[in-house]
């Protein structure tokens, strides 16, 4: 069956616009970390930041659920977590960050994309030089240090994407933050699930696909899924790191092998937030 050349023409014309609407709405943030970010008070930094992740997830319709209770908020006297988590997307960062802005451990390289690297250094992400161990001793202590000012920071210890069908062993290295800090860890389940509630790998940013090419599959494919966002219970920091990093796999894992159900969404979790 050939293809209706009318839908393929309304179909290039939708992710131009939608293409654009990101970069517009990229500039934008970018704009604002440049020229008032810095003059805006803690909280209002934070209400930013939420703001633009939600921001960012509804140009791609993106559904947010959340499930548990222990979810960052953008209070700055919350409980300063240490939040593992699975990664699937670099959508991720923003499902989390439109639930409550965190600080995040992040490869040196995505510093370098086009606008989001730029985003993601002006906001405190901290970046890591892989294969370089007084880099990672630093980042550790850094970590440590904003956890003890009452900053939450998040990573994800598998170091790299996977399609969110398994999840592969964790690196305890940045765990350590939390064990010099005494900050309780939250292993948090990532999944995308269609309408059906059933997993989803389109949005997964693997194997050889370029940041651009996932953009347009995720516009290509705008309302067609949901992110679901499960906090588990704190795991005790006085534990060594590697047990910790086993358990809150062990947690994340057996997550995975149940189906979601999410109990709650973004809009509804709003009213429940300062």
């Amino acid at each position: 069956m050939k293809a209706n050349p009318i839908k393929s023409v309304i179909g290039w014309l939708k992710q131009g616009f939608y293409f654009k609407a990101l970069m517009v709405h990229l500039l934008i943030g970018l704009g604002i970390t440049v020229f008032v970010y810095g003059c805006l008070k803690r909280t209002q930094q934070l209400a930013v930041e939420r703001w633009f992740a939600k921001r960012l997830l509804r140009l791609f319709n993106i559904q947010l659920k959340i499930v548990g209770d222990t979810y960052p908020t953008w209070q700055t006297d919350q409980t300063a977590y240490l939040f593992v988590s699975n990664h699937i997307s670099w959508i991720d960062v923003f499902a989390l960050n439109a639930v409550g802005p965190v600080r995040f451990i992040a490869k040196a390289e995505i510093s370098q994309w086009p606008l989001l690297g730029r985003l993601a250094r002006r906001t405190g992400t901290l970046f890591i030089e892989r294969g370089r161990r007084h880099a990672v001793r630093r980042v550790v202590h850094e970590a440590a240090h904003r956890l003890n000012q009452g900053q939450p920071i998040a990573v994800f210890p598998e170091g790299t994407t996977t399609t969110g069908e398994h999840v592969l062993p964790f690196h305890s290295n940045f765990i350590h933050a939390a064990v010099l800090a005494q900050a309780p860890v939250v292993p948090v389940t990532i999944q995308y699930v269609n309408s059906n509630n059933e997993h989803t790998t389109t949005p997964a940013y693997v194997d050889n696909q370029s940041l651009v090419e996932n953009v347009l599959m995720l516009i290509q494919n705008r309302g067609q899924f949901t992110v679901v966002l499960t906090f588990h219970e704190p795991i005790n920091a006085q534990l060594d790191r590697h047990d910790i990093a086993q358990q809150a796999l062990h947690t994340i894992r057996q997550s995975l092998r149940k189906t979601p159900n999410p109990i709650d969404s973004c809009g509804t979790l709003r009213k429940n937030l300062p």
